[in-house]
């Protein structure tokens, strides 16, 4: 997730990438790769944040900066069903 998501840069160390994570705080808004099966009129969005998850006010006002009519819901993947951790 770091190198595809937050494109991080990556060293070499023993023959294998080693993933350089981002020196400042980063967060990435992109469309879902792999969508729920919604109408096709719904983006399934994902807001991916390092190194600490976003707090709801920081959510939040993200959205509403991306999404001004405030049309938008969101939740989180309680931490057992992640498949990303």
């Amino acid at each position: 997730i770091l190198e595809y998501v937050f494109e991080c840069k990556y060293e070499l160390v023993f023959g294998r990438k080693k993933c350089i994570p981002p020196a400042e705080e980063k967060i990435v808004f992109r469309l879902n790769d792999f969508p729920y099966l919604v109408e096709p009129t719904i983006k399934h969005y994902l807001l991916w944040s390092y190194p600490a998850a976003l707090t709801d006010q920081q959510i939040q006002e993200y959205l509403y900066k991306h999404f001004p009519a405030n049309q938008f819901a969101y939740f989180y993947n309680p931490i057992h069903l992640q498949s990303v951790k």
